[in-house]
C-alpha cells in the first residue's frame, strides 16, 4: 500500500512538473534564439548601412573594413559583395554564394542556419542601398555555440529543479503514505489474530486519517462484541455438558441396576428400551456438543498423508464391521497430501464409516477410495444400503434431517462442517450400488509447506 501511494503521487507531481516545465523550456529556448537571431539580423543592417555610406563611386574606400570590424563581435564572419563582384570579407569568407547572399543580392533580406554542433551558425543576408537592385549585400555568419550553450544551461536548470521537487514530493508522499498505510497494516494484522482465535486482540486507534480511525474503532466494538458472544457460547457449552452428561450417567447407572434385577420379568423388555433410548440420547448430546465445539475453533492446517489416515481409519474399523458381516475396502492412489487440521479427517472417516457400516447389509462392502484431480485430492466413501431419495440427499448435511432409531441426525453434519473449516467441499450422491456415495475433495498440500490457517 505504502508503495502504490507513493507511486501514484509522485508519478502525478511528475507529469505535472513536466506538463509545466517543458513548455517553459520551450518557450525559453525559442525566446533565446528569437533574440540571437534578432541580434545577427541588427548587426547586419548595421553593417549595410556602414558599407553603403562608405562606398565611393560605388567601390569600396579603405576605411570601411575597419569600421566593419567595429559593428561585429569575436568570432563574427562578414562579407561585403558588390555587384560588380568585389568583396569586402571580415575573418574567414562567410561562405560565398549562399541562398541567403543570392536573395539579399535581389533586394530581399533573409536568414538561415548551417553546420551542426560546435560548428552551427546562423547566416544572416541583408541589402546594401535603397534603389532595386541594390548596390550590393552584407552576408553576416554568427557562431551559435553560445546560444547553444545558453540552452543547454537552461535545460539542466529546469531538469534539476524537477529532481529536487520530485525527492521533495517522494519524501512527503512516503510520509503520508506511512501514515496511512501504518495503522491500515496494524488492523490487518488484528483481523487476522482475531480470525486465529484471538479474541482478546485489538487494533490501534490513535493514529492515521479520521477514516481509518473510526474503523479501527468500530473493528474493536465488533471483536469486544464477539469475545463476549464466545466466551458465552463456550461457557453455555461447558454448562450442557455438565448439566446433561452428568444426569445422563446417573440415569443410566440406575437403569442398569434396575435391568440386572428385572431380568426374567415381563418389565425387563421396557427397561431395555428404556436404556437404548437413554443411549441414543447421550450420542446425541455428544454429537451437539461437537457441533459446537467445531464452530467455536480455528483450524489449523497442516500437510495430512490421507492414504495413511484411510488405511489407519479402515483397520481401526474393522472388528466393528467384521461383527456387522461387512468387509471395508480401501483403495489409494499412492502418496497423496492434503492439508487439513490435525484430527478432523479421522474425525470425519469415523462418522462415516459409522454410518456406512450401519447402512450395509450383511454381506456387504464399504468402499473408501482416493485419488488426485485437477480440483485436489478426492475420497469417496461408498456403502451397499438401502440409500437416500434426491430430497433426502439434498438435506442429508443439514441437523437432524437424517434422524432416525438409532442415529443422531448430526453426523453428516459435523462431517461437512469439519471438511468445510479446512478449504474442502463435501457431497452425497447415489452410488452404482443404489446406496450412498460421500464425497469429500480435500485442498492440495506439499509435504513441509505452510498453510494458513482458516477460521472455524
Amino acid at each position: 500500500m505504502t508503495r502504490r501511494i507513493l507511486l501514484a503521487q509522485v508519478s502525478l507531481l511528475v507529469l505535472l512538473l513536466l506538463g509545466a516545465v517543458v513548455p517553459l523550456g520551450l518557450a525559453a529556448a525559442a525566446h533565446d534564439q528569437a533574440a540571437f537571431r534578432a541580434s545577427a539580423s541588427g548587426a547586419a543592417r548595421s553593417l549595410g548601412t556602414v558599407a553603403e555610406d562608405r562606398l565611393d563611386g560605388k567601390r569600396p574606400t579603405p576605411q570601411l573594413p575597419a569600421l566593419m570590424g567595429k559593428l561585429v563581435v569575436p568570432g563574427d564572419r562578414a562579407e561585403l559583395m558588390l555587384r560588380d563582384g568585389s568583396v569586402v570579407t571580415l575573418g574567414s569568407p562567410a561562405r560565398y554564394g549562399v541562398p541567403v547572399l543570392r536573395a539579399a543580392l535581389q533586394g530581399q533580406s533573409g536568414s538561415a542556419w548551417e553546420g551542426a554542433g560546435d560548428q552551427r551558425r546562423l547566416l544572416v543576408g541583408v541589402p546594401v542601398g535603397d534603389q532595386t537592385p541594390p548596390v550590393g549585400a552584407v552576408l553576416l555568419s554568427r557562431n551559435a555555440t553560445l546560444l547553444d550553450g545558453t540552452i543547454q544551461l537552461l535545460w539542466l536548470r529546469l531538469a534539476g529543479i524537477t529532481a529536487v521537487a520530485a525527492l521533495a514530493a517522494a519524501a512527503a508522499a512516503l510520509t503520508l503514505s506511512r501514515w496511512v498505510s501504518r495503522p491500515v497494516r496494524s488492523l490487518e494484522a488484528a483481523a487476522r489474530s482475531l480470525g486465529n482465535s484471538d479474541l482478546a486482540v485489538r487494533a490501534p486507534v490513535d493514529s492515521g486519517p479520521q477514516e481509518v480511525r473510526q474503523l479501527a474503532t468500530t473493528f474493536n466494538a465488533m471483536a469486544a462484541r464477539l469475545e463476549t458472544v464466545v466466551h458465552a457460547h463456550r461457557e453455555v457449552i461447558a454448562d450442557v455438558s455438565h448439566q446433561l452428561r452428568t444426569p445422563l450417567t446417573a440415569i443410566r447407572l440406575r437403569l442398569e441396576l434396575l435391568a440386572d434385577e428385572a431380568a426374567g420379568l415381563p418389565q425387563a423388555a421396557d427397561v431395555t428400551a428404556t436404556l437404548a433410548e437413554l443411549a441414543r440420547l447421550s450420542r446425541l448430546v455428544d454429537g451437539l456438543l461437537d457441533v459446537a465445539r467445531g464452530e467455536n475453533r480455528a483450524t489449523r492446517p497442516e500437510p495430512v498423508k490421507v492414504d495413511l489416515v484411510v488405511l489407519e481409519r479402515a483397520d481401526a474399523w474393522e472388528p466393528v464391521a467384521d461383527d456387522a458381516g461387512v468387509a471395508i475396502r480401501s483403495n489409494t492412489a499412492g502418496s497423496l497430501t492434503a492439508g487439513l487440521t490435525p484430527g478432523h479427517l479421522e474425525q470425519v472417516l469415523d462418522n462415516l464409516l459409522d454410518n456406512a457400516i450401519a447402512a450395509t447389509p450383511p454381506g456387504g462392502t464399504v468402499s473408501m477410495d482416493v485419488d488426485e484431480t485437477a480440483r485436489g485430492i478426492r475420497l469417496v466413501v461408498t456403502d451397499q444400503g438401502p440409500g437416500m431419495s434426491e430430497l433426502q440427499q439434498a438435506g442429508a448435511f443439514r441437523r437432524f434431517s437424517g434422524i432416525g432409531e438409532s442415529g443422531t441426525g448430526l453426523g453428516l453434519a459435523i462431517v461437512r462442517q469439519l471438511i468445510t473449516a479446512d478449504g474442502g467441499q463435501a457431497s452425497i450422491s447415489t452410488a452404482d450400488s443404489g446406496g450412498l456415495a460421500v464425497t469429500l475433495l480435500l485442498r492440495r498440500a506439499d509435504v513441509g509447506e505452510q498453510l494458513p490457517t482458516v477460521p472455524g
